[in-house]
């Protein structure tokens, strides 16, 4: 879903001449990024201070 979100974001970025979107987008894939990271610290068993 946060693939295509931050695809749907570039597209309407393309579209309307507007960055403001694209900024959107990359900060959506950062969260989508840091939220996969905190997912696999937390199912491999480890705090998130290691």
């Amino acid at each position: 879903m946060g693939i295509l979100m931050v695809g749907f974001c570039a597209i309407f970025s393309i579209i309307t001449k507007r960055d403001l979107y694209m900024n959107i987008g990359i900060s959506w894939a950062l969260l989508n990024f840091i939220g996969t990271l905190a997912l696999a610290k937390y199912l491999e068993g480890r705090g998130f201070d290691e």
